[in-house]
């Protein structure tokens, strides 16, 4: 659980975080056994049957796009996501070192957000075109909203990150 909040303060915000990482979980987790399995049923198919099944490459893409924009809002939940650590060995005030962390998220949320609304954009622009998948003329948005889950949760997990923080570097000394 992200400790972003007091769990005392809001809990039924917390139900939603446990909510949605349970969801990413789920979506990670079972994304990437079925695209497992695909992928040995697509070998089968292949050099075995020699019949494959073009639709099997859409399937896998959606999968794969689904794991990695799922995997990419789970590890900046979890932090988890490779970061530098430079600035330890350049400033030795744990103040600073906290203010310039803070600078980092808040451009790092500016991207995500930026982001997120050309996500927003596309998927937009390709539901109302009403655009399908090759081989099995599926909804080309199922794709694309992988963008806008990804960068939408990943902006909520930096924001209470950054909301955690500045508590943190702004509370009176003394106080826990």
């Amino acid at each position: 659980m992200n400790d972003s909040l007091a769990q005392r303060d809001v809990p039924a915000f917390y139900s939603v975080c446990d909510f949605l990482e349970m969801l990413l979980r789920f979506i990670m987790i079972s994304s990437v056994i079925s695209l497992s399995l695909l992928m040995f049923f697509q070998v089968i198919l292949r050099y075995v049957f020699d019949s494959p099944f073009t639709g099997i490459e859409e399937v896998a893409l959606l999968l794969g796009v689904w794991v990695y924009f799922s995997g990419m809002a789970y590890a900046t939940k979890t932090k988890e996501h490779i970061t530098g650590g430079v600035i330890h060995l350049i400033v030795n005030n744990p103040r600073t070192i906290e203010l310039i962390k803070l600078f980092g998220y808040l451009v790092s949320l500016s991207a995500l957000m930026f982001f997120s609304y050309l996500a927003m954009e596309y998927v937009m622009k390709i539901y109302d075109r009403g655009r399908l998948s090759t081989n099995l003329a599926w909804p080309r948005w199922v794709w694309s909203s992988s963008m806008v889950f990804g960068f939408v949760l990943s902006s909520l997990y930096l924001l209470l990150d950054i909301g955690r923080d500045v508590r943190e570097l702004f509370k009176p000394e003394g106080r826990s």
